[in-house]
This record gives structure tokens, C-alpha cells and sequence, in this order.
């Protein structure tokens, strides 16, 4: 049985958002915040001091504490996007409980709903854009957060998880027109980081291969293997490019024998 028994409020100073809770400890100073999942990704997101944890009532049990919770965290706090809270108090809440509350699209929509109403301030959008400057060129940061994407994506379930939605992200670009073809764009003669020939000497080889040269020969003068200008030459890559075969000149003596 712990010392301590009471009800708290965490409250958020960048967003003024809150989160209730009970906590049972014996020590006042433990510096515990509350275990709330949306919580907790705002600590990570802002840092733990800029959460301030109040201490709202006492009790003698932790029966009485998780009565209290009860009758303090109703559904209206749980729907007021004012909060953190995701359940109603009095009931605990596990690291399953939260998997499943958070596969609720109502959950998520809340969710969605505080980030697009945060980074529609201009000052939130400031502050945040320099933490995260600040956070990207910190060599310590860096280094936690590698730590913590190889710890994440040994979970099968995350793995699973991140692949559906890039998967589904995917799909959903590649439907707008418009995405496509500034890709299609990016990724196209030049403008593709991969390759190895310029605009020019890619003329300059469909020429040659128009004249009948050999595409081995051709392959030796611009130092690349026999498969690049193989690909060039049946139109795999670099089809943008287009040479028209060269009429042959008629000898002016040929025209008084037609």
C-alpha cells in the first residue's frame, strides 16, 4: 500500500492541454505525469518541462482515489479535445487497452483535429520548427532517436504495421495525376540522380545507332557497359529523346530520270 493516494491534472503549457488522473506513490517527487498515450506523445514531442503536474485531492485508499477518478474523468472530458483523456476514469488503463483505443477512428480524428488546430498557430508553428532544427543538430538526439527506430522496427507488428500504411500512401500519390508527373519528371533523363550519361551524348548515341554503328563500339567510346546503350537503343530509357532517321540526298542528276 502506497503512502499517497490522490488526483492530479498534467497540464500542457505549449498547447494548454490536460490530463486527469490518480496516482498511488510514496514519494510526491517521483516526477510521474500521467500514462495516457496522446500524453505521452506530446512529452516526447515537447519535453517534460513543459508538462506541470497539480495535485488536485488526497485520499486514504487507492480505492478511494480510483473512485474519485471515476467521478472526475466522465465521457464529456473524454470527447472535450481540451484533454489528453482517451477513456473515463476509475478503469485503468494497459498497453492493450490503448492498442484498441487507439484502432478507434474516433480517437484518431481527435487526434488528427488537436495537430491541425496546433500547427495552424504561428506561433506553435515557430517554436516547434525551431525544436526540431534545434533537436536535428544535436549529435545525442540523433542518436536517440536512431536507437529508438531500430528498437521500433524489430516489433513484427510495427514492421507490418508502417508497411500498410506506406503502402497505402503510395497508392493513394500515385492516383493524382499531378504527382505523377512531377515524378515521372524528376526521374526522367538528366533529372535522375542514377544516371550516367547527359542529354547530349545520349543524341549523339541514337545517332551513331541510326548510322549503324555497333552498339559494343559505342559502349567503348563513352565508357559504359553494353547494356546502357542496348536499353537506349530499344527504347527502355532515355525515350523522351527522339532522333528521326536522315532522308537520303538525292543525286541532282536523279531528278530528269524520274
Amino acid at each position: 500500500m502506497c503512502e499517497y493516494n490522490f488526483t492530479y491534472a498534467t497540464i500542457c503549457s505549449v498547447n494548454r492541454i490536460a490530463y486527469l488522473g490518480k496516482h498511488s506513490t510514496d514519494n510526491l517527487n517521483d516526477g510521474y505525469l500521467g500514462s495516457g498515450i496522446l500524453l505521452n506523445k506530446d512529452i516526447k514531442l515537447f519535453g517534460r518541462d513543459s508538462f506541470n503536474r497539480i495535485i488536485l485531492e488526497f485520499y486514504d485508499t487507492e480505492n478511494e482515489s480510483y473512485r474519485a477518478e471515476n467521478k472526475l474523468i466522465t465521457k464529456d472530458i473524454v470527447d472535450d479535445p481540451c484533454y489528453y483523456n482517451l477513456t473515463t476514469g476509475g478503469q485503468g488503463f494497459s498497453s492493450e487497452d490503448a492498442k484498441i483505443q487507439w484502432q478507434d477512428p474516433k480517437s484518431k480524428q481527435r487526434m488528427s483535429e488537436r495537430m491541425i488546430e496546433q500547427w495552424q498557430d504561428e506561433e506553435f508553428r515557430q517554436m516547434m520548427s525551431e525544436r526540431m532544427s534545434e533537436g536535428s543538430q544535436n549529435p545525442e538526439s540523433k542518436q536517440r532517436k536512431s536507437e529508438r527506430s531500430k528498437e521500433m522496427w524489430q516489433d513484427p507488428e510495427y514492421r507490418q504495421m508502417m508497411t500498410e500504411r506506406m503502402t497505402e500512401r503510395i497508392t493513394e500519390q500515385w492516383q493524382d495525376e499531378e504527382y505523377r508527373q512531377m515524378k515521372i519528371e524528376r526521374m526522367t533523363g538528366e533529372n535522375n540522380p542514377n544516371t550516367i550519361l547527359t542529354e547530349k551524348q545520349v543524341i549523339d548515341i541514337k545517332k551513331r545507332l541510326l548510322k549503324g554503328e555497333r552498339g559494343v563500339d559505342i559502349a567503348k567510346i563513352y565508357g559504359v557497359s553494353n547494356s546502357i546503350i542496348s536499353k537506349i537503343n530499344c527504347g527502355r530509357t532515355w525515350k523522351h529523346i527522339t532522333i528521326e532517321p536522315q532522308q537520303p540526298l538525292q543525286h541532282p542528276l536523279n531528278l530528269f530520270f524520274e
